[in-house]
């Protein structure tokens, strides 16, 4: 987890993810804290598959750590099973949000992920709202218009089609 090359790190998260029991969560909870994108992203995955015996560390690691862990964090705790739980997890995603730059688009990135969860629905208004709006970038945007595509394929709902072609049509790249 602490290896110099982030490769190494990235394969070692993915690693642990596949060795069953316990042994392997308090490594990687460590390494949700690493900086660079591979090692925490295979990180939190390979916690999820550990679900639920990795929920108490990611709960902690959730209260007690900066924005960018949390999100991670956030990402596990989503699709836990436990309506409280998860809650709590969208309710963090939903705030993150009203944000700009990276930590819109790691938001992003992540909410695309959990949208198999129950309680993630209650995001796509915010998600659309996002779409619909005059001052978010291209990437962001892109992402956006990604994340309602994967609530729109884990959910039934009434998609909204409309603002999306609109916004279609006045984008040409997006076509």
């Amino acid at each position: 987890i602490e290896h110099w090359d982030f490769d190494v790190r990235w394969r070692i998260a993915q690693t642990l993810g596949n060795i069953p029991g316990k042994s392997s969560i308090n490594f990687l909870a460590k390494a949700l804290f690493d900086k660079s994108f591979y090692p925490r992203n295979e990180a939190a995955w390979s916690l999820k598959k550990h679900l639920p015996n990795s929920l108490q560390e990611v709960e902690k690691i959730f209260d007690f750590s900066d924005r960018d862990t949390k999100l991670y964090a956030a990402f596990v705790m989503a699709q836990s099973n436990l309506d409280d739980i998860e809650l709590r997890a969208i309710k963090y995603l939903e705030a993150q949000l009203a944000d700009t730059g990276r930590s819109l688009l790691n938001a992003l990135y992540i909410i695309g992920e959990i949208t198999k969860s129950k309680k993630s629905k209650r995001l796509i208004p915010k998600v659309m709202d996002l779409i619909n709006c005059s001052y978010i970038s291209d990437k962001s945007l892109s992402i956006a218009i990604w994340c309602i595509g994967k609530f729109y394929e884990n959910h039934v709902f009434r998609f909204p089609f409309e603002p999306i072609f609109q916004l279609l049509m006045t984008h040409n790249h997006y076509v």
